[in-house]
Formats: structure tokens, C-alpha cells, sequence
């Protein structure tokens, strides 16, 4: 799982601010421990910057940061907190299923090609149309008596 601290900053008159030099402190909130101190934060797009936290993340903790612009007066600083226990994309929601996978089967019935709408065995294809992500197969009254996921 990755765990990327992320701030969007404006410059005092509202526009993008880009090319900045942007730190970061993390403070563990649990005894106050500034577990990183003045970590670089590269932009990544449109006054959007980020801090890979992953390798000092433990789940058992929530943090606060604070991130320092060098903007004058109130925009000058940014501030947000990790919760405890934060569920990244590849934690597991239930059943060995992570969140991504769970998205990828949410998402096929609404965005993906479906076939056998009228029959007894209804796919709903992957985005790029090269697997079934939900194989079902329906008795004769429309409900579904067995289903194949492949959220890979």
C-alpha cells in the first residue's frame, strides 16, 4: 500500500501556486514525535504537490502534517492528518477482495460491454474488453444462482 501525503496550494490571490519549494513535517499524534522534519515535496501538476510517506507509515498510528509554502500570510501553510488504520487501495475490504478489485467488479456492469442481457448467462467485460469481470449465471426467473468474478 501507498501512502502519498498530498497538498493542493493557492497563491494568496487564488491561482495554482507552481514552482514552489514545499516541505513537509509529520507529526505521530500519539506522543507528539515529528517522524519527518522539512521532507521535500515535489509538484506534480497545477500547484499540486506530494510526500511518498509509505516506508514511515505504520497503520497503528495517525499523524498530522503540516506542509510550508514560503507564501506570505495565510497561504503559507497547509495543514491535514492521517487517521488511524487509513485504507489504501490494496487493503483487502472483504473476502480477499482489496478495494481495487472491489472497484474494478463495482465499476464493469455501468462502463464496461455486456452480453447475454436476455439469456441465462449474462459478462460484464473488463474496460479494455479482455476478460469477464462478472460471469452470472441466471434460473429461469432473472436471479443469479452462481457468479464468476475475475477482478484481476
Amino acid at each position: 500500500m501507498s501512502v502519498i501525503l498530498k497538498a493542493q496550494i493557492l497563491n494568496p490571490d487564488g491561482s495554482q501556486g507552481t514552482g514552489l519549494t514545499v516541505t513537509i513535517d509529520v507529526e505521530r499524534d500519539s506522543d507528539g514525535v515529528l517522524v519527518v522534519t522539512g521532507g521535500a515535496m515535489p509538484e506534480t501538476a497545477g500547484g499540486r504537490y506530494a510526500y511518498d510517506f509509505t516506508a514511515l507509515y505504520d497503520p497503528e498510528e495517525s499523524y498530522s502534517y503540516i506542509c510550508d509554502t514560503g507564501l506570505p500570510g495565510i497561504a503559507r501553510y497547509a495543514f491535514e492528518s492521517i487517521p488511524k488504520n487509513y485504507q489504501g487501495l490494496e487493503d483487502v475490504l472483504e473476502n480477499n477482495i482489496t478495494i481495487k478489485k472491489f472497484l474494478r467488479g463495482l465499476i464493469a456492469p455501468f462502463l464496461a460491454k455486456r452480453s447475454g442481457m436476455a439469456t441465462a448467462n449474462t459478462k460484464f467485460r473488463d474496460q479494455a474488453d479482455t476478460k469477464n469481470r462478472i460471469d452470472a449465471t441466471l434460473d429461469d426467473n432473472g436471479n443469479i444462482s452462481s457468479i464468476t468474478l475475475d477482478l484481476t
